[in-house]
Formats: structure tokens, sequence, C-alpha cells
């Protein structure tokens, strides 16, 4: 149910209702993203790590009874864009879709997809 107030000198007939598709997730990071805050505590007056390796990271959480069925669009590179529209950058490794996939086969069943930023290919 959506109840509006008429307000004076406005037209009701132009208003417009945007719905959004809640479906697509996106997530995005770079090495110059920051840890999350999780990563750090502060012990004895000074901030410090409490995970092995600190690293920036992308988290997609499916909404209740969702799972993650497909990947459009990633890129360990430098792509252009917008969540929905991406485009690969100047600089993108063609294996970065495939990887994610078989992030996304190991966790078929999962709510929640972690991505952790990897600086260096082997």
């Amino acid at each position: 149910m959506v109840i509006l107030e008429e307000e004076e000198g406005t037209n009701p007939e132009k208003i417009e209702i945007l719905t959004v598709y809640r479906d697509i997730i996106c997530s995005d990071t770079t090495e110059n993203h920051i840890p999350a805050v999780k990563s750090w505590a502060r012990k004895q007056g000074k901030i410090l790590s409490v995970v092995n390796k600190v690293r920036a990271e992308a988290r997609l959480r499916c909404p209740f009874q969702k799972r993650i069925v497909s990947v459009e669009f990633a890129s360990f590179g430098d792509p252009y864009g917008t969540c929905g529209s991406y485009t690969r950058g100047n600089c993108s490794s063609p294996l970065s879709k495939f990887i994610i996939q078989k992030v996304k086969t190991k966790m078929y069943y999962l709510l929640m997809c972690l991505v952790e930023q990897v600086m260096e290919f082997v």
C-alpha cells in the first residue's frame, strides 16, 4: 500500500514510483581500499592486526533463500562502469571471470561469498 499526501501546487498525476531489481548484486575492491574494520583491534593503546593477512575484500551477500547462480562480470584489472554495466579496462586478466566462477561453484549453497583481494598471480 502506498499513501501519498498531496501538497499544494503539485500534480499527483506526475508522481513516479520507481522499483529496484534486487536480484543483481555487485561489489568491488581495489588495492586502495582499506581492509575491513574487523581486521584490527586496539591493544594497549595501539591498533594491531587480528588476522594473518590484512587485505581488502569484496563481500557479496545473497537475500534470504537466494544464492549466487551466475557471474556476469569479473575483472582483476581496471574496469569501467557501475553495477550492471561494467566493461573491461586497459589492464585485465582474461581469467578473472573463470576464477570467480570457480569460487562461486565451490560455495554454491552458501548465502555469502567472500572474495579476498589477491595482489599477485602465479
